[in-house]
């Protein structure tokens, strides 16, 4: 897990992100059997989210 949206911080006025939106994006990801994976290069991070058709 990437991130389980327990630390309690606020990052509001830091200009960064809590995280919580990839926390959701995994719940629906194991709803749905699908899966969820982080890619990081020089140029930042991808997220990738693969589903299969049924």
């Amino acid at each position: 897990m990437v991130y389980t949206g327990t630390d309690g911080l606020d990052y509001a006025h830091t200009g960064s992100g809590t995280g919580l939106g990839l926390a959701i994006a995994q719940s629906i990801c194991q709803a749905h059997h699908a899966a969820i994976r982080a890619e990081s290069g020089q140029d930042g991070t991808t997220f990738r989210v693969e589903i299969r058709k049924e």
